[in-house]
């Protein structure tokens, strides 16, 4: 643990995992994001999206019901352990060596951070009703009955404390920490935008099969970050870049299959070149500009 605080290289490497992990989480939705009945990837891309929800912790029957009670419970503890504890969790998060670094380091990473796709995914998939009224990862639920609504009201409420603690307290404890992914001087509205995109392509870009939407929202944050400095890291920043990049092409190719599905599904091969061009973007734009240490306006 030590070691991720204190060594450069050590946390780099490990923001660079958790960022990666997060992108393939997206990216298992891809093969959802047409409506099957007219429209579908080919048999190679739809086992690639298989293969990548296969790894994606995401679970189907009892396994969906205990990541949603699990996370349900670990959003409302931590939401309503922040209130009160702020103060004292700010402070020592600020200290060196803290006992409570640990703890920090872990429910920021671990719990909001790779877990947090899967646990949203929880919250969300409960309102992806069928034509047989039945959910598909949980079908001992039928929908729009008591026992559904109960999960759905309270996957709304789970999803945005969640949502709060990953994209708003916890950016604020890595800039406190000097984290190797923390934002840049005051940046602290980047990781939110980012959390809430996320968020916005399980509950709506996916389901409502709209991947022009999803085109319009990634495109909106990689200008974002061509024009602002977003990460004190330039890896960090760059990696950023490169799974926005590389999700907005696969939203790009799930528009293409509703016009040719075959041409749609061998886009995919592109992922990887989109992937490499995004991170080079930054380090090309920083020989020309340089990275000025400015606050934001509306960090003044």
């Amino acid at each position: 643990m030590d070691l991720l605080y204190r060594n450069r290289w050590v946390g780099l490497l490990a923001v660079t995992v958790e960022i990666l992990i997060e992108h393939v989480q997206v990216m298992s939705y891809g093969k959802r994001m047409v409506d099957p009945v007219y429209y579908t990837f080919n048999t190679k891309a739809f086992d690639t999206f298989d293969g990548m929800e296969n790894i994606a912790l995401r679970f189907s029957g009892s396994g969906f019901i205990t990541v949603y009670i699990v996370f349900l419970v670990l959003s409302f503890l931590c939401f309503f352990a922040y209130l009160p504890l702020s103060p004292l969790l700010h402070k020592w998060n600020r200290q060196k060596g803290s006992f409570a670094s640990p703890s920090i380091w872990f429910f920021d990473h671990i719990v909001f951070g790779v877990c947090f796709i899967p646990a949203v995914a929880a919250f969300a998939e409960v309102t992806y009703c069928d034509e047989k009224g039945k959910i598909g990862n949980y079908t001992s639920v039928t929908c729009w009955e008591n026992g559904h609504l109960v999960l759905f009201e309270l996957g709304f409420i789970g999803t945005g404390m969640a949502y709060f603690l990953a994209g708003m307290v916890f950016p604020a404890f890595k800039n406190e920490r000097k984290a190797v992914d923390r934002g840049w001087v005051n940046e602290l509205n980047f990781p939110g935008l980012f959390k809430l995109l996320e968020i916005g392509i399980i509950y709506f870009f996916v389901p409502a099969y709209l991947p022009t939407l999803g085109l319009i929202a990634h495109c909106s944050l990689v200008l974002y970050m061509l024009i602002f400095s977003t990460y004190a890291e330039l890896h960090v920043e760059s990696m950023k870049l490169a799974v926005l990049m590389a999700q907005m092409w696969i939203f790009a190719c799930a528009q293409h299959v509703k016009v040719d599905s075959d041409k749609g599904s061998y886009m995919l091969i592109g992922w990887a070149p989109c992937l490499l061009f995004g991170y080079a973007l930054l380090p090309l734009k920083s020989l020309l500009i340089k990275r000025d240490a400015k606050d934001l306006p509306i960090a003044k």
